[in-house]
């Protein structure tokens, strides 16, 4: 077969091959911190970076940044090890730990090599990959296995001599980087290279991993923090060349209207360190998604509170109220002030499960009870009918068809606020509650969804756990932690979302939703889908 009819044979496949849909670009979008860079490749317009959180591309014409969604569907959780660009037949080659991997670079389907099909019964004597104008060759240490560019087939029988002066290779974790001297390059930001590493003015060191030289001779450093660098041969410059978050295990997302997204990590605990930007431990972290800006909240702005375990956001103006299991946190945007409002202070208790904004008040959720702060002044207020709630658990709130709906350990209520008055629903336990386009209740449990009317309880979905649903334009998304459920309430249908489909962690944490998309907080970073686009017409 000629390698025009392998070219063919690649897009047709690939435009067959989908999963839910066929996806298109943009419509789902991943923010993750690379972690460890393990190899990088250039072709004509863009730097391939390989991680251990998977592929990143960073496009030198628009110096942007972005992770690759379509090695995620087509690779899930597989180590991401060494990605190679064959200039000569515009192939990507791309090894994991399951196998070895290439295609045009058109296409979107991959043709996957066994390792024994090329003689080997593991990747981890594989060094690098590199390609001239007749073969692809697999760098084994000592000595190399050669393979047909198109078949991907290992050629043998032949004496060949290789020459490595003509093979172009792309940067590995297994190469030797006493061959680079970044001590020449000269940083116009807060790092500093010593001994072929770099650190920034807080201490923080940076480890080289990979290092590779593009064709104007210009160097491009991957490190074991995620952080990518770029060297300038002719300025003797080093600058760092992206904007992402330094959190990846992403527990809490909340968007708050004005174009800004605030995350917390699970594993940001300040007694506990885990992440840490030199002697500072990053509480939360912000993205200005217009100005794709990063700004790291470190827990200098928090020195009264020492836990990091925030359940809720709620932003009103230049006010971000945190809940947290330590109390709420009222924080001033503008100057970084911030003050903690906890039982010492009239918070009936300090474990905080929900937080909502209403008429000027935040309510607030506890495990002991409900409070009410105004927002006139960051005062607690007293209102004698929410002490009915008191010495029991309040799991959500949630506003909806102008109804408010309180779930907790007595039941589930509705707060007539233009009365003040409370009506019980249901005595049984709920943990979410929605109402639908219909006016009935769509009532969660932990592995049950339930849609009541008033005469009448139906089952809709059954599952082995539910961790968290939303609620969007009469649809639910459903957090089954390594997989969603989409149920449509019009029609009782629904669409199970995987990480082939594009979600980029295998664990869920939080989810949340628009009319128009609906973003994932896994263990790898944040994942959003423009899901309106292939459900808006259903009925």
């Amino acid at each position: 077969m000629q390698p025009f009819s392998y070219m063919l044979f690649f897009i047709l496949f690939s435009i067959l091959f989908s999963n839910n849909f066929k996806y298109e670009e943009g419509d789902w979008f991943t923010l993750s911190n690379p972690e460890s860079i393990n190899s990088i490749t250039s072709t004509n317009d863009e730097i391939i970076f390989c991680s251990d959180n998977g592929i990143f591309k960073y496009n030198m014409l628009t110096s942007s940044f972005n992770y690759e969604e379509e090695y995620l569907r087509e690779f899930d959780d597989s180590k991401s090890l060494i990605v190679h660009y064959d200039e000569y037949r515009d192939y990507l080659w791309y090894l994991n730990e399951n196998n070895l991997n290439y295609k045009p670079r058109i296409s979107s389907f991959w043709r996957k090599i066994d390792f024994y099909e090329i003689g080997l019964s593991t990747h981890r004597n594989i060094m690098n990959i590199g390609s001239d104008y007749s073969y692809i060759y697999i760098d084994l240490g000592n000595t190399y296995k050669i393979l047909n560019p198109i078949t991907g087939k290992i050629i043998e029988g032949q004496d060949l001599v290789v020459d490595i002066n003509n093979i172009n290779w792309s940067s590995s974790i297994n190469y030797d980087y006493n061959n680079f001297d970044l001590t020449k390059y000269h940083s116009f930001e807060d790092y500093n290279v010593v001994s072929n590493n770099l650190i920034n003015s807080n201490g923080l060191n940076l480890n080289v991993t990979a290092v590779f030289k593009d064709k104007y001779h210009d160097l491009w450093v991957g490190t074991d923090k995620g952080e990518i660098f770029y060297c300038d041969s002719k300025m003797n410059s080093i600058e760092k060349i992206k904007s992402i978050p330094i959190i990846t295990d992403i527990n809490i997302s909340y968007y708050d209207k004005y174009g800004n997204w605030w995350f917390t990590s699970k594993n940001n605990v300040m007694i506990n360190e885990k992440i840490s930007i030199g002697d500072e431990l990053i509480f939360f972290s912000r993205w200005i998604e217009d100005e794709n800006e990063w700004i790291n909240y470190t827990n200098s702005n928090f020195r009264h509170i020492y836990s990091s375990d925030i359940t809720s956001f709620e932003r009103l103006d230049n006010w971000l109220y945190i809940g947290t299991n330590k109390g709420l946190i009222i924080f001033e945007i503008n100057t970084k002030k911030s003050f903690l409002i906890d039982t010492k202070k009239g918070l009936i208790s300090n474990e905080i499960n929900d937080i909502m904004y209403l008429n000027n008040n935040i309510y607030i959720a506890t495990n002991n009870g409900i409070n009410i702060l105004s927002t006139f002044g960051n005062v607690l207020l007293s209102i004698d009918i929410f002490n009915y709630f008191n010495n029991y658990n309040i799991y959500d709130f949630s506003f909806n068809q102008n109804k408010f709906i309180i779930s907790s350990e007595l039941g589930l209520f509705e707060y007539i606020y233009d009365l003040n008055k409370i009506e019980q629903i249901a005595e049984k336990k709920y943990l979410k509650a929605f109402i639908n386009q219909d006016n009935d209740f769509i009532l969660s449990k932990r592995n049950k969804i339930f849609k009541v009317t008033p005469e009448s309880r139906e089952l809709l979905i059954s599952l082995d756990r539910i961790k968290d649903v939303c609620f969007c334009n009469n649809y639910l998304w459903i957090n089954n932690i390594n997989k969603s459920i989409l149920f449509n309430l019009n029609n009782n249908k629904s669409f199970t979302y995987y990480q082939s489909d594009g979600i980029v962690g295998n664990m869920i944490n939080d989810i949340g939703c628009d009319d128009s998309w609906v973003w994932f907080s896994t263990n790898k970073g944040i994942s959003m889908y423009n899901w309106s686009k292939y459900h808006n017409n259903e009925k």
